[in-house]
């Protein structure tokens, strides 16, 4: 049996945020590319500065999506990505 899959803010925005985090660790280091060592070098940093550029209202945002899917899980289409 799989472990339960406990979501919060920052695990939300990883998913939903994929694309902009790719591009702030490129803007970081042009070398990297998802799975290479500069790009798990550079990933959490990425992490770090999306979500702060994130507004108040984003964060609280995800929050609820946290709370949804630890309660429903995720969409399908986010199972799949």
């Amino acid at each position: 049996m799989r472990a339960h899959q406990q979501w919060n803010m920052r695990l939300v925005y990883m998913k939903l945020y994929k694309d902009h985090i790719d591009s702030i660790v490129r803007s970081r280091d042009e070398e990297a590319t998802p799975g290479n060592a500069p790009y798990l070098r550079e990933y959490q940093t990425a992490v770090n500065i999306g979500l702060g550029q994130l507004s108040d209202e984003e964060r609280e945002s995800l929050k609820q999506i946290a709370e949804k899917w630890n309660r429903e899980g995720p969409p399908r289409e986010e199972k799949e990505r």
